[in-house]
């Protein structure tokens, strides 16, 4: 047992290492209470980050959302993203958030999400592994319905939400389930196609 531990203790210290210089000057980063080591960067777009990190102590994996907001219009976008993750109660089709941050950065609002990790990754990544093979049916059906409750828990919010930004990158999987995420484009606002 004690070879388990020191094993433990040593991935945790190798980790330590590896990330020291990175993304952030700091390896932890506590949310919600809930004490982070930062892993690697597993994703990047015109604004953020998609960090992989483990709780200190129980080694429970999570994925942070890092939103740099260098104006007051970004950090709207990411205010909104972060209320819509931290007020969504049925997260059976919609990617779980435990908490977020904002904090201050070289001039620049930086809000943290910190997400549930779906280890199989995204749509995209679950059908570029299955390449060869058909999909049946059950298979086909299985995700659309999934896809489609995330989207009625967001359409049946008060006010109602829109995602604008359903793709299949934008899909993750557990494998179990297939769940919505990246709401940077979520609006309320309605419009009139006529």
């Amino acid at each position: 047992m004690k070879s388990l531990f020191d094993d433990l203790g040593s991935a945790s210290h190798n980790l330590k290492q590896k990330i020291k210089g990175k993304m952030d000057n700091s390896p932890t980063l506590e949310i919600n209470g809930i004490n982070l080591i930062l892993g690697e960067t597993i994703s990047e777009g015109g604004y953020g980050f998609i960090i992989k990190c483990m709780e200190q102590g129980t080694g429970k994996k999570y994925v942070l959302k890092k939103s740099i907001c260098p104006n007051e219009e970004r950090s709207l976008v990411a205010q909104a993203e972060c209320k819509f993750l931290a007020s969504v109660q049925d997260t059976s089709h919609i990617v779980k958030c435990f908490g977020v941050k904002r904090v201050k950065q070289d001039n620049s609002d930086v809000y943290y999400c910190l997400l549930e990790y779906m280890p199989e990754g995204s749509l995209f990544e679950f059908m570029e592994k299955k390449q060869n093979e058909r999909f049946s049916e059950a298979t086909c059906l299985k995700i659309f319905r999934q896809i489609c409750d995330g989207i009625q828990v967001m359409h049946h919010m008060n006010p109602p939400l829109q995602h604008r930004d359903l793709k299949i990158e934008n899909v993750l999987f557990d494998g179990e389930n297939f769940k919505l995420c990246d709401f940077g484009s979520v609006t309320t606002d309605i419009v009139d196609f006529k």
